[in-house]
């Protein structure tokens, strides 16, 4: 084989795929398809209290997390970029990144300010996920309403756009969505609240059964039915004297059970889908410190994704920033973000290496690197 065959993709959707002539390619969600769904009605299952609940659980625990900047050689770059990332809301940024994990994908568009010596940005947006799609050649584009009509004009350009993917693929460039995987448990459970509501209504308060006596009317019968409606909604009423009324309690809680277990299962499935366990929502019957721990382990492995997703769009986001402001500069400062008990074990052996070599650090950069203040430590 040639090398120019060698650097080139010899297998691609052009030619092979039904959506070619259109160069769009479609979503591969098979739930989204199936319950022709769109991504408003992703957006509606937020209003699931337990959805609600494990989606900030899980986001809260990254946006916790303290941020540091690895400094490279270039000092001016460094509290460059540490002055911008100081003064920006990083909260709201980390969340618009993280919406790729609910929905496989973020876009988030810069608007730069042009108007001062530096080119930094003014405003980072995330735009709804529905405004774009992917070619034949997993490239984003804006769909607009002309998505046929011309599809040259639809290029987005890489330092005005940050696309976030989540667990994309050359398959599915629209990444995973995870609540693609909630819509059914929350379906079914909003389905069924509807029948534990009724079930409730019908057999959660007492029946109230009277005994009219013989040769009654129907005018009698129909006023003392009358007075039992009355005695449901104000708790009294006046019936005939010879008239008896008695209360029979439905006494049916297993059945009430049921819808009570079916809605814990669903809630059960919605956190494994956003926390990938159960334990640091849901208090089981049983359980051991062991798989608590186990669960734990797993929880934090999802924070680590979490964390990689964000550090990787900040750390492109500096290079934009760096690229506009020092034009010659080739090595880039490094966002990453670690929990204020972690121990930087792996930057502190490399720094004690140096130290032994001769190297000496500054002020600054212990308080770049360790997140220290000046008033902190002394040289």
């Amino acid at each position: 084989m040639t090398k120019q065959k060698l650097s080139k993709n010899l297998l691609t959707r052009t030619g092979s795929n039904l959506f070619s002539f259109l160069n769009m390619l479609p979503d591969p969600d098979t739930v989204a398809t199936k319950a022709t769904l769109k991504i408003s009605d992703y957006r509606d299952l937020l209003s699931d209290a337990h959805l609600y609940s494990t989606v900030q659980q899980r986001f809260s625990s990254v946006i916790s997390l303290s941020w540091q900047l690895n400094s490279t050689s270039n000092q001016k770059v460094d509290d460059f970029i540490t002055q911008f990332l100081k003064s920006w809301s990083l909260d709201n940024l980390y969340i618009q990144i993280l919406d790729a994990v609910l929905f496989g994908y973020s876009v988030l568009e810069i608007v730069w300010d042009i108007n001062s010596k530096s080119y930094l940005p003014a405003e980072i947006q995330a735009k709804p996920q529905e405004w774009f799609y992917f070619d034949i050649d997993n490239q984003l584009k804006y769909s607009g309403d002309n998505i046929i009509k011309d599809n040259r004009n639809l290029e987005l350009p890489p330092d005005k756009f940050l696309l976030v993917q989540h667990s994309s693929t050359y398959f599915n460039p629209y990444g995973e969505k995870l609540l693609s995987k909630c819509y059914w448990p929350v379906h079914f459970k909003r389905s069924g609240m509807q029948y534990w509501l009724t079930f409730l209504e019908r057999y959660g308060m007492p029946f109230l059964v009277a005994s009219s006596p013989a040769g009654a009317s129907e005018a009698d019968k129909l006023a003392l039915m009358d007075a039992l409606e009355k005695m449901l909604l104000d708790t009294t009423a006046i019936v005939p004297t010879d008239s008896t009324v008695k209360f029979l309690d439905a006494g049916n809680n297993s059945s009430s059970d049921i819808y009570k277990s079916y809605s814990t299962f669903f809630n059960s499935e919605i956190s494994k889908a956003i926390l990938s366990q159960t334990l640091t929502t849901e208090v089981g019957t049983s359980g051991s410190f062991s798989a608590s721990q186990t669960h734990l382990n797993v929880f934090n492995n999802v924070v680590f994704s979490d964390k990689k997703l964000i550090e990787n769009t900040l750390n492109k986001l500096i290079k934009l920033i760096v690229d506009f402001n020092f034009p010659n500069v080739t090595e880039y400062p490094q966002f990453k973000l670690f929990s204020e008990k972690e121990v930087r074990e792996d930057l502190a052996a490399r720094d004690k290496i140096l130290t032994e070599q001769g190297l000496k650090f500054t002020k600054d950069y212990y308080r770049n690197s360790y997140n220290l203040q000046p008033d902190d430590f002394e040289l």
